[in-house]
């Protein structure tokens, strides 16, 4: 089923949940920024109400480069009626409170925002990076769950458990909305073992889009036209009266311009963190270098030194890979 349009919306039900967040004490703006050699690193901070990742994006690009670039569409893999059953049962399952193990984890009082930490690669390095996860038979997407869930376990858990994250699913091409920028992601969730190749990840990325599991999990999304404002606050509380968790979010925005395409510097940009998804490795790639960004909920950095070395990690696990 499409949604045509949300001119009928009395408000929008994508957005609402942002403002619950905040009042659980998250900080919900996407987190992008901009680098040169010269200088250091420019951020910018857009309300996740307003904008999802690629409307941020495109967003940005206009007012910064001067450029507009068409954002990318959802192309849907071959399916059957099983296989979508099959996604929709998962995602009710995977709907349930959760609960990820960490060596150390706050989960009451005050938080506050730490500082996101850019890693911007060069040419040479981004197209290296492709290039193992083309012969790894493996989506870079997978390559780099693959290498933060490898970190993740090194540095925040015991690495013998399931960890589950939530990868956003851009669905312009098959979801249209009055405001083109604003949210029009759903998502999958990805359960990976201790060990597992990004092959194997990356498959199972495919099979999720394959059983549209995105769609289950944007009626979810959407499911304040039914149950309204205060519905959805009571759904929200019980997950943070629960400590509810997974383990985070992975989010590629893709491939924009060409490696000619005029620019200052590097870009990158980093979904946000919440206590229920505590991590968050952002990646987009633009004028042929790729950028991408870390950010640790605070309730596990308290001072942000996690994130900074969990970076370096995270580098030096994917350069040694190319």
């Amino acid at each position: 089923m499409i949604l045509k349009s949300d001119k009928t919306w009395s408000k929008d039900w994508v957005a609402e949940w942002f403002p619950i967040l905040r009042l659980h004490g998250e900080f919900t703006d996407i987190v992008f920024g901009r680098v040169s050699k010269q200088e250091a690193p420019e951020f910018f901070y857009l309300d996740h109400g307003h904008y999802d990742g690629i409307g941020g994006f495109q967003q940005l690009l206009a007012e910064k480069e001067g450029i507009n670039l068409p954002a990318p569409q959802l192309k849907e893999l071959k399916s059957n009626f099983l296989k979508r059953i099959l996604g929709f049962i998962l995602y009710l399952l995977d709907s349930r409170v959760r609960h990820i193990s960490w060596n150390k984890r706050q989960t009451e009082g005050s938080f506050k925002r730490n500082h996101p930490i850019p890693l911007v690669l060069g040419q040479q390095e981004t197209t290296k990076l492709c290039e193992v996860a083309k012969q790894g038979h493996s989506s870079v997407t997978g390559l780099l769950l693959g290498t933060l869930d490898k970190v993740v376990r090194d540095t925040l858990q015991n690495s013998k458990q399931k960890n589950i994250w939530l990868l956003p699913i851009n669905m312009r091409g098959q979801v249209e909305r009055v405001d083109s920028k604003t949210n029009h992601a759903s998502y999958i969730s990805i359960k990976t073992l201790e060990h597992e190749a990004a092959t194997h990840i990356s498959l199972k990325i495919k099979m999720a889009i394959e059983r549209r599991y995105h769609w289950a999990a944007w009626w979810g999304i959407v499911l304040g036209q039914k149950i309204g404002i205060q519905g959805m606050q009571k759904i929200m509380a019980k997950y943070y009266a629960k400590k509810h968790s997974w383990t985070g979010t992975v989010s590629n925005l893709g491939i924009w311009g060409k490696n000619n395409t005029p620019s200052h510097g590097g870009w990158f940009f980093c979904p946000p963190v919440t206590r229920a998804h505590p991590v968050a490795l952002g990646c987009v790639t633009f004028s042929g270098k790729m950028g991408l960004c870390l950010q640790i909920h605070s309730s596990l950095d308290i001072d942000g030194s996690v994130a900074q070395d969990m970076a370096q990690k995270l580098r030096t696990e994917l350069l040694k890979e190319s």
